[in-house]
């Protein structure tokens, strides 16, 4: 490869307005001008200089700006007059997609300069505000392109039993792994809250994060009355928190342009491995609920590229939507329950904070910071779409300690075509007869009182069913004190949504 065309990330810029601090921007427009304030102040050089360089912006969708409106809010922010724009279907893992697929855009010399640029300010909903205050200064923008898969996380089915969005579904994961782990539910929820004790430290040194105070295992799994179960096993500070006001962005472009810009060598960070692929879409349809092969093969073409192993990375910032999330992409990507290597870089989306799709974008550029203060080291960022789906992953090093021979110049293996091949599990609509918990949660109302049992199960004939359970307190409590995955019962089909009985 011309060593020109080598694509770095040379700037970023983060701004979370935290519960601590008094005052700040009132709307999301002038939040993200404050991270893209940060992001010409790290590169270093006068901000019309940076913003000529920038032929394309990239942003995730986002719940606080009009849709598609977040690119060229972005454009006018910092004097910048791309020729493409985009903006990016649901999806965790879109900040890291964006840096896999525009580097080797950057490496073929398809684009120059790519702004990466996303915000959530949902703690004080100020989409309205973003409306009026850039929408008429914008018309000579150019229109943005939608970029990425459109289905929703959940089918049809799924949906019927209670299963329509994450908080809903990642409880089934971690029923499976702990059932996978051969661990007690309290052994389980133990472990658990050791992995949160440990991000939410690491979250409170973290100057950018939305809860910078540590919290003690105990805190994190007790069920109090600011800590109620959301879904069976999972308290509410196991869970993400979206209500957020934060911003951040990424300037991702080639030495080359690098070099003439006059960015500073000690600012660059090299993408030295990629890998993205989704699995089977729907989670009812793969072979269990502990594991992904997805990111498995990501992680191992992004090791292969880098012509390394996950012995030499140094640091991880792995997606933390939920505990199972983290535990399954540990586990796929080479990494044992002993490793004392933390998985965060910034406290994980229940701490640092969880803006939405734009996470890994705050991952990214804390990492940033992390290589270029231990040049030597390498990092892993994974980014995760929908119910454990999608997934980008990328190993990153400092520009001074890369190799020039590899990066990027591999032809990626046809990732989608392995997990595509991969049986498909057969979901019977209408089950009846003897059936096999396979996995399960108990979904509560916001009072924090149990409200509907969700089953996955198996019948005798190998294929799948959903069902929920009877409305019933002793059930209700059975199933958040004994393991019931392994049980057997009866399963009925019905009009709206399939029962199950146990035995």
């Amino acid at each position: 490869m011309d060593e020109e065309r080598i694509p770095i990330l040379v700037a970023s810029g983060q701004f979370s307005l935290n519960s601590v601090q008094a005052d700040g921007p009132q709307n999301s427009y002038d939040l993200l001008s404050v991270a893209l304030d940060r992001l010409v102040e790290d590169a270093g050089i006068p901000a019309a200089k940076l913003a000529s360089a920038i032929d394309v912006i990239a942003c995730p969708q986002s719940l606080s700006a009009p849709p598609g409106g977040l690119p060229a809010a972005t454009a006018l922010a910092i004097g910048a007059k791309p020729s493409r724009t985009f903006y990016s279907t649901t999806g965790g893992n879109t900040p890291q997609w964006f840096v896999n697929q525009y580097a080797t855009s950057i490496a073929r010399g398809e684009m120059q300069a790519v702004l990466l640029a996303g915000l959530e300010m949902l703690k004080t909903s100020a989409q309205s505000n973003m409306d009026s205050s850039y929408l008429a200064r914008t018309r000579e923008i150019v229109s943005p392109k939608l970029i990425g898969d459109t289905r929703t996380g959940t089918n049809a089915h799924e949906v019927a039993h209670g299963l329509s969005m994450p908080v809903q579904v990642y409880p089934l994961f971690e029923n499976a792994l702990r059932a996978h782990y051969g661990e007690s539910i309290a052994e389980h929820q133990n472990q658990i809250g050791l992995l949160y004790e440990q991000f939410s430290q690491i979250a409170s040194r973290n100057p950018h994060a939305w809860f910078p105070q540590g919290m003690s295992k105990e805190e994190i799994i007790q069920v109090t009355e600011k800590n109620r179960y959301i879904g069976f096993p999972y308290t509410k500070f196991m869970n993400p928190i979206i209500g957020v006001n934060q911003a951040a962005a990424c300037l991702l472009t080639s030495v080359g342009v690098a070099k003439r810009l006059g960015i500073h060598p000690d600012n660059w960070i090299s993408p030295v491995g990629v890998g993205d692929c989704h699995d089977h879409w729907y989670p009812s349809e793969r072979a269990n609920f502990y594991s992904s092969p997805a990111i498995h093969l990501a992680a191992r073409n992004a090791l292969g590229m880098a012509q390394c192993s996950i012995d030499d990375i140094d640091y991880f910032d792995l997606y933390s939507c939920f505990p199972s999330a983290i535990q399954i992409a540990r586990d796929e990507i080479g990494l044992s329950k002993m490793d004392d290597r933390a998985l965060t870089v910034t406290g994980g989306l229940r701490f640092a904070g969880g803006p939405g799709n734009n996470y890994p974008m705050h991952s990214i550029a804390t990492m940033m910071n992390v290589l270029r203060a231990d040049p030597q080291a390498k990092g892993l960022v994974s980014g995760l779409g929908w119910n454990i789906t999608k997934h980008s992953l990328c190993i990153y090093s400092h520009y001074s300690s890369r190799s020039r021979s590899h990066l990027l110049t591999n032809s990626a293996e046809d990732l989608q075509s392995k997990v595509d091949a991969l049986e498909r599990i057969m979901v019977d609509p209408q089950p009846s007869g003897n059936g096999t918990v396979e996995t399960y949660t108990l979904l509560f109302d916001r009072l924090g009182q149990p409200k509907q049992g969700v089953i996955v199960g198996r019948l005798q004939n190998g294929q799948r069913f959903l069902a929920n359970t009877e409305e019933s307190e002793d059930i209700f409590s059975n199933m958040m004190q004994e393991e019931i995955v392994g049980l057997k019962g009866t399963v009925k089909s019905g009009d709206a949504a399939n029962k199950f009985y146990f035995a």
